[in-house]
C-alpha cells in the first residue's frame, strides 16, 4: 500500500486517506477491510476490486475519527454532601 501520492480530505468529524494497492506477488489477494480496524478507524474500504489479480491496483480509503480534546468536567455539586 502507498499512501505517499495519495490524497486527503478533512470533514466535522473524520479525515480520509486515500491511497493505492499493487498486488506484486504472483498470486490473487484479498483485502479484507474488517483486519484493518483500530479505536481510531471509522472505515475502510476499497474501490473498484477488492481482490486482485497479480499487477492490478485498487485505491483504499481509511477514514480515521478526528482526535477531539478531553470531555469537559462537571461543575455541579455532588449529592453526596461531599462524600466521594
Amino acid at each position: 500500500m502507498d499512501f505517499s501520492k495519495g490524497q486527503y480530505m478533512m470533514g466535522h468529524h473524520l479525515n480520509v486517506f486515500i491511497g493505492v494497492a499493487l498486488n506484486v506477488s504472483d498470486q490473487p489477494i484479498e483485502f479484507k477491510e474488517a483486519l484493518c480496524g483500530s479505536w481510531d478507524v471509522a472505515a475502510v474500504t476499497t474501490w473498484p476490486l477488492n481482490v486482485l489479480e497479480p499487477g492490478q491496483k485498487t485505491e483504499i480509503y481509511v477514514a480515521k475519527k478526528q482526535k477531539r480534546g478531553l470531555a469537559p468536567t462537571s461543575k455541579r455539586p455532588s449529592l453526596l454532601g461531599g462524600a466521594q
